[in-house]
């Protein structure tokens, strides 16, 4: 491994953790709303940002806690670097999107989903600068994602069973 790829290495596992933390503790933050407060505020963004029935939005709400730990521990662990590394950015991508519409919507509650409620109330804000400031937060984590993709690149894969030499990877090779 030359020393660039080496560097590279550790900027990018640095910048999976950091991304690791985050939607960890998102997923965290989901688990004990909805075990000790109230997973409401999420409920209803969702069904006002996406017109789902009650079903489909609590169904997507648990999604969403699933998919953030499940690319946290990926994260985590460093599997598949360029894989998760798109997974990320697409997922904060679509977060922030849905920040955007939610703090362009008259009248629209924080969502809560990740302490944006906390810190207005923290800070005396309505709902409308919660959601400005978690729009502003996910186009910060957004820009982050540009090096994580981009050093993902220059990662050597994580040198399991499966990577021994002769091994045919097909597509997942282009994903690495």
């Amino acid at each position: 491994m030359s020393p660039g790829v080496g560097r590279a290495a550790r900027w990018w596992g640095a910048l999976a953790m950091v991304f690791c933390a985050l939607f960890l503790f998102a997923a965290a933050a989901k688990v004990s709303a909805g075990l000790f407060t109230s997973l409401e505020p999420l409920h209803r963004t969702v069904v006002r940002l996406t017109s789902l029935s009650d079903g489909g939005a609590r169904a997507l709400g648990v999604g969403l806690g699933a998919w953030e730990f499940a690319l946290g521990l990926a994260l985590g662990l460093r599997l598949s670097p360029r894989l998760v590394s798109i997974a990320t950015a697409a997922t904060l991508l679509v977060f922030t999107v849905a920040m955007a519409r939610l703090a362009s919507l008259e009248g629209a509650e924080g969502c809560g989903c990740f302490g944006e409620n906390w810190l207005a109330g923290a800070f005396g804000w309505d709902a409308r600068q919660a959601n400005l400031a978690g729009l502003a937060r996910n186009v910060v984590l957004l820009a982050l994602c540009v090096p994580l993709v981009a050093l993902s690149w220059r990662v050597a894969p994580t040198g399991g069973a499966h990577d021994a030499p002769g091994h045919d990877h097909g597509a997942a090779d282009a994903l690495r």
